[in-house]
């Protein structure tokens, strides 16, 4: 089963209400299951999509008992065969690769004489790619075909993601631009619940392509016209990501991109070792864990973490120290009020339930001081600050490709040396 419940997001706070984009996206779920009448499921999801699957639904246990679903497991993660009474249930992104892996699946069960029937859903829209590769492997005939209206997964009160890690390599390298149209397909989705978005502009031919597909879904399915004031976007800005290469190739200086870029804060969470969260060990010795880590929840329901993520490295450590000065004083006051003589039975009461809202509230900031001492590590090293200067001096369009060339012979990381050669072709020379 799917272990991140705990980490999604509320999105209480969002400003798009965008808890009703996931609310939606449970109805549609809890709609396509409840009338394909299944009986027992076992849900096969893809793995990245098994990643944000509490981010997009809000299906709790109990729910997923009432759909009849038995178990949840990655697509690509090996399983026992599912039960002869079950139904197995796939849910993929229309795209060969995803498609693939349950050609791969049903062929396993074939082999296994397993006589589950079986049913894909698919978001975005089905496609011939798609449908080829199910003929091809000769099981087309073995499994049914339903559209799951999933759209956007709202990561944040702030954040909305299609999982598309590999879109621009896709349409550029692979000349596969069949997930434009599934972009335009999840903004008209997104539009069936904030309503109809007056005014749309773009910019590049990616942005194009997906503004075309957008106006086609609108035709065929006009969205509603109108929304409360709350829930209406009232203007739209699609950009190419090919507009601007240089942000992603530099090196990030804010909280949360670093965290992203050093300790892998992806949808929401980060991993790191056990020792960091018993706050015993030197930061120097706390790394990433595959194997035994604890993962902890950074989204916008964090007060601390929505107030420093888009804060510059050097502002960080002074906002936590102020923010531990006035926890302090809190604490304080608290053990003044608790031994005074005058403290009342109900002033009692109520400072245990906000000695205990203070130690969550500790506990957080000590999360945040030792990621933000893990974050330091790295960027207080000397190869971090050269690494920037580098960038900045590329940046300023002097020529560095003997440093880079350096780096090279030092046996750096093949990643950075590439990023580096990148920035300097892009920025330096132009193409």
């Amino acid at each position: 089963m799917v272990d991140d419940m705990n980490h999604a997001c509320s999105l209480e706070k969002s400003s798009f209400s965008l808890n009703l984009v996931r609310e939606a996206a449970t109805d549609a779920l809890r709609r396509v299951l409840g009338s394909l009448d299944l009986g027992d499921i076992e849900l096969f999801v893809e793995p990245r999509l098994l990643s944000l699957f509490h981010h997009a639904t809000s299906l709790s246990g109990e729910d997923l008992t009432v759909l009849r679903v038995r178990e949840i497991h990655s697509l690509a993660s090996p399983s026992a065969p599912p039960m002869p009474t079950s139904t197995v249930v796939y849910i993929v992104r229309p795209q060969t690769t995803h498609v693939q892996l349950v050609a791969q699946h049903l062929l396993q069960q074939l082999r296994g004489a397993s006589s589950s029937s079986s049913v894909v859903l698919y978001t975005g829209t089905w496609n011939a790619l798609c449908a080829d590769v199910l003929s091809r492997a000769g099981v087309d005939k073995q499994v049914a075909v339903h559209p799951f209206q999933l759209g956007f997964i709202p990561t944040d009160n702030d954040m909305l993601t299609l999982a598309h890690d590999t879109l621009l390599r896709d349409c550029y390298i692979q000349n596969n631009k069949t997930t434009l149209t599934e972009l335009g397909h999840a903004l008209h989705v997104l539009q069936q619940t904030t309503g109809d978005i007056p005014t749309v502009h773009y910019k590049g031919e990616l942005a194009k392509a997906v503004w075309k597909s957008l106006s086609e879904f609108n035709a065929a399915s006009p969205p509603p016209s109108s929304r409360p004031k709350k829930l209406r976007i009232d203007h739209m800005i699609i950009l190419d990501r090919k507009l601007d290469y240089i942000a992603p190739l530099s090196t990030p200086l804010t909280h949360e991109a670093l965290l992203a870029e050093l300790l892998g804060l992806q949808n929401g969470t980060v991993t790191v070792d056990a020792t960091a969260n018993a706050g015993t060990v030197a930061p120097t010795s706390v790394t990433i864990s595959d194997k035994e880590g604890v993962v902890w929840s950074l989204n916008g329901d964090d007060r601390i973490f929505q107030d420093i993520r888009n804060k510059h490295i050097q502002a960080i450590g002074p906002y936590l120290h102020s923010t531990s000065a006035v926890f302090a004083e809190e604490r304080k006051h608290m053990e003044l009020l608790l031994h005074a003589e005058s403290t009342t039975v109900k002033q009692l009461d109520e400072l245990g339930t906000t000695l205990n809202q203070h130690m969550d509230k500790a506990a957080v900031l000590s999360q945040h001081i030792a990621l933000a001492e893990l974050v330091q590590t790295t960027t207080k090293s000397k190869s971090f600050k050269s690494q920037w200067q580098l960038e900045k001096s590329i940046l300023e369009r002097q020529p560095h490709l003997g440093d880079i060339e350096a780096l090279v012979w030092q046996h750096a990381p093949v990643y950075t040396v590439l990023r580096l050669l990148c920035l300097y072709f892009i920025d330096y020379i132009y193409i």
